[in-house]
């Protein structure tokens, strides 16, 4: 893989990846265009939950408390193996809670943020 020019070489074996031969644990989940699987969001107050997939450190963080967001829309900014990566919405909705700020150190499923 390349990222920003620079070449990552990945293994994944069952929940484990090496990169550039440091090994982490990670969670896969599944994605395709099967939108009956995908989570949609309701109006009987419940809220999805946006989990870490990877350990790391939150850089910036996009939206607010309140904030009107759609599926896809980016709501924070994650560093993980050096890397910035984006964590997205899974569905459209309200930010019902941001969890993290700035600076936090996050872990493999910790909330980040809740949508209504």
């Amino acid at each position: 893989m390349t990222v920003d020019g620079k070449q990552y070489f990945l293994a994944f074996q069952g929940n484990n990846v090496t990169v550039n031969g440091n090994v982490y644990q990670v969670s896969m989940c599944a994605t395709g265009s099967d939108s009956s699987a995908a989570p949609t969001s309701g109006t009987d107050g419940a809220t999805t939950p946006v989990t870490a997939q990877m350990p790391g450190v939150v850089l910036t963080v996009l939206v607010g408390e309140g904030d009107q967001i759609s599926a896809g829309q980016n709501i924070l900014v994650v560093e993980t193996m050096k890397m910035q990566l984006y964590v997205a919405a899974p569905v459209s909705g309200t930010i019902a809670e941001m969890a993290v700020k700035p600076g936090d150190q996050i872990i493999i499923g910790q909330l980040l943020a809740s949508l209504r």
